[in-house]
């Protein structure tokens, strides 16, 4: 959606610029159609699927901005009639996976826009699109070019943004917004990097002491519900929620429930002394004990099943170079 004129905002791109640019896009001539919130019909041979149901919901409120007071089309124009959204499959998938098929075919002709995919994540970006083919002329009305052709698909499955919620956490609206943003881009991945040296923010089912020793404080933790939450807000978007636990490195959060774990971190013959830029005082797990497996593995288990992604990150960045 663009707005003409406001340039106080910065200068508004052209007509048709989609983000990202699209594989194929071809505008033909210079017609025009407007729209109506009461007159345009949104369908879908899917519209009991949550995720098309839910997309519908959103995008009413992006094709008609409700804080711009948008104005209804002179009597005298062409309005677009419908937008149908065609999900080849007939399948509503529940979670975007890294070999998901996210392309699209999107054509506006004959009063009537068309977004057609082989499933319900290649509709998500087609939405997206559309969207970004409106825009708003000096009268305050939703118009469009009145003959768009647009074949599309990603350059790469995963297209993600990693957010560090361990050194400095962020409430679940801000995450949210930071979704939304996603969605708008079609990234496609948040990598959740949830817990570091500075913080242990994950509320744990079976480590509880995790969270509650390791966090900035009780204020600054996710609870099942808050991640439960996130996920489900990523999964209508089109989102694959990645967590991040970083190990066997970066751990000094489980030290302060967990201090049988960490290794004494040494300078000088001293142990428990940090070097800046190179190690915390206490911060890498001691492979030597059985019980870090014992408890890894039953936290990885737990995340597991409350990630339903098929990939996990497990941080392992760091090699450290000891003097013999």
């Amino acid at each position: 959606m663009r707005k003409k004129g406001l340039h106080a905002m910065g200068k508004p791109s052209p007509p048709n610029a989609v983000w990202p640019h699209p594989q194929q896009i071809q505008v033909v001539g210079t017609g025009l159609l407007y729209l109506n919130s009461r007159q345009l019909t949104i369908i879908s041979n899917l519209d009991n699927c949550i995720i098309i149901k839910s997309a519908k919901e959103r995008y009413a409120n992006i094709f008609f901005p409700p804080k711009l007071n948008i104005a209804n089309p002179p009597s005298n124009v062409n309005i677009l009639e419908s937008l149908t959204l065609i999900v080849k499959s007939k399948v509503c998938e529940e979670h975007l996976k890294l070999t998901s098929d996210e392309s699209y075919k999107l054509s506006i002709k004959d009063k009537k826009a068309d977004i057609e995919a082989s499933n319900v994540w290649g509709i998500l970006r087609g939405i997206e699109t559309f969207s970004q083919l409106l825009f708003i002329n000096d009268e305050n009305q939703v118009i469009v070019n009145d003959t768009v052709i647009i074949d599309d698909s990603p350059r790469f499955r995963h297209r993600g943004i990693m957010l560090d919620t361990a050194r400095h956490y962020l409430p679940v609206p801000i995450l949210k917004k930071n979704l939304d943003a996603m969605s708008y881009n079609k990234l496609n991945v948040f990598h959740w990097h949830l817990v570091d040296d500075q913080s242990f923010p994950y509320e744990s089912k079976a480590f509880p002491e995790l969270s509650k020793k390791g966090a900035y404080s009780q204020d600054h933790i996710y609870t099942q519900q808050d991640i439960k939450e996130i996920i489900e807000f990523a999964r209508l978007r089109g989102i694959r929620v990645i967590p991040e636990i970083d190990t066997p490195g970066h751990t000094f959060s489980w030290f302060k429930s967990h201090p049988e774990l960490i290794t004494d971190c040494w300078k000088d013959g001293k142990p428990n002394q940090a070097i800046y830029a190179v190690h915390g005082e206490r911060e890498i797990f001691d492979v030597t004990k059985p019980v870090v497996y014992d408890i890894m593995k039953t936290l990885l288990n737990e995340m597991h099943q409350v990630f339903p992604d098929g990939y996990m990150h497990l941080g392992t960045v760091l090699q450290m170079k000891f003097d013999t």
